[in-house]
């Protein structure tokens, strides 16, 4: 699936981040998939865009596989998180409630 499918499975508002509405499963996933291929490319020094890209899908795949085995979860099935926004704005909201609760600093 390609990086536009996802966004209209996962309804992804246009101009907004994939990674503002993953959850953790999923960051930690992506995050393991990117550090893992730069370590390949590193270790096997891998040259050239068709070499990179060859890389970079296979161990995409094995990452997926890995969850599929572990969880029995498809990435692309995984329920996207809060919007990121919303998540910053009930934070902000709650630290100003906080605040009020504290009573004004002496």
């Amino acid at each position: 699936m390609n990086l536009s499918q996802l966004r209209l499975l996962k309804n992804v508002p246009d101009k907004r981040s994939l990674l503002d509405f993953m959850g953790k499963q999923e960051m930690a996933a992506n995050l393991f998939r990117i550090t893992e291929t730069e370590a390949k490319i590193r270790n096997e020094n891998i040259r050239g865009q068709r070499n990179l890209e060859t890389a970079a899908e296979g161990v995409g795949r094995r990452v997926r596989r890995t969850m599929v085995e572990t969880s029995g979860s498809k990435p692309e099935n995984l329920p996207p998180a809060e919007d990121i926004k919303e998540v910053h704005k009930k934070l902000k909201s709650a630290h100003r409630g906080m605040r009020r609760l504290d009573g004004p600093r002496k």
